[in-house]
Formats: C-alpha cells, sequence, structure tokens
C-alpha cells in the first residue's frame, strides 16, 4: 500500500489547518462585535451614497445629454474594463493579488499536498472580494445613472452591478494569470 497521500486527503489536510488557524485567529468571537462592525460599514456607505446622490442633479437628462450617454457609454464602460486589465497586468507581475497567509507558504505549499489545494481558496476569496466590490460600485453608478436617465432604476442597478462584477472578475483573472505565467 503506497504511502502518499491522496488528492482527496491532502485537501482535506488543508481544510483542517485552515479551520483550525481561523478558530485560533478568531477565538470566542461575540456576535455583537460582528453586528456592531456590520453596523458601522453600512453606516459609512450609506453616508457615501447620500454624498454622491447630492452631486447628480434630479434633473431628467435631455434628448441631447442622452445621445451623449448612449454614444460614449460603451467607450468609457471599455476604458474602465482595459483599466482593469492593465492593473490586473501589474497586480500580476508584482506577485498577484492574492496574499497568501505565510503559514499556507510554510507548510502547505512546502508539503507533498496539490498546489491547487492549496492556492484555489484563497483565489476564489479575491475573486468573490472584488467582485462583489466592483458590483457595489457600479450599482452605485447605476443608481447615480438611474436619477437621470430614462429606464427602471431596476435595470440600471443590475447592469451597473454587472459591468462592476465583471471588471473586478477581470482583475483578479488577468492577475492570477499574470502571475501563473510570468
Amino acid at each position: 500500500m503506497s504511502s502518499a497521500p491522496t488528492r482527496a486527503h491532502g485537501a482535506a489536510v488543508v481544510q483542517e489547518l485552515r479551520r483550525a488557524r481561523r478558530l485560533r485567529r478568531l477565538g470566542e468571537l461575540e456576535w455583537f462585535d460582528v453586528a456592531y462592525r456590520v453596523y458601522l460599514a453600512a453606516l459609512v456607505g450609506a453616508v457615501v451614497v447620500t454624498f454622491l446622490s447630492d452631486l447628480v442633479p434630479d434633473t431628467e437628462a435631455t434628448p441631447e445629454q442622452v445621445r451623449t450617454v448612449l454614444d460614449h457609454g460603451p467607450t468609457a464602460i471599455g476604458v474602465v474594463a482595459v483599466v482593469a486589465f492593465a492593473l490586473g497586468l501589474r497586480s500580476g507581475s508584482d506577485g498577484g493579488p492574492v496574499s497568501i497567509e505565510q503559514p499556507d507558504v510554510r507548510h502547505l505549499l512546502l508539503a507533498p499536498v496539490s498546489r491547487r489545494a492549496v492556492l484555489l481558496r484563497p483565489v476564489a476569496q479575491r475573486l468573490r472580494t472584488v467582485a462583489f466590490g466592483g458590483a457595489l460600485a457600479g450599482a452605485l453608478a447605476g443608481q447615480l445613472a438611474a436619477r437621470r436617465l430614462p429606464g427602471s432604476i431596476a435595470a440600471h442597478l443590475a447592469s451597473g452591478a454587472l459591468v462592476g462584477a465583471a471588471c473586478g472578475a477581470l482583475f483578479v483573472t488577468v492577475a492570477v494569470l499574470t502571475h501563473v505565467l510570468a
């Protein structure tokens, strides 16, 4: 019988080590502390949204302004995507968007465990976080656009969130691929 660990066993060991480290790091975290942090983040977010909403006038856009948005809007979205791509290239060439905890580097990357089992979770976490942040920024932009442009608020929010999430995912994907292929 072979003494080499199987892939499933290696992934289970990685998961168990991360669970133990998370419990040690977080300890006995009180639910009230978590609720307070969420409350503060929501309060700051509400202040930012209110401030940005005050910068956009409530008047309907003129047909000329709507035509300008239709003519130049896709270009602006493309520029945002190109900037996300360029930042992903820069981030990937500098080590990537994923920062691996020191115990993972010391123990897991040097262990006879699949690198995929070690790196998949941090990459997925970073992808999720950046895509969610992009979706929030895009939804905010959609909400601000909906105040002046024709169309439903839901459509503007959804399309803004989708573009933001796609740009965030583009950033992380390009950064990871650049780091892996460089």
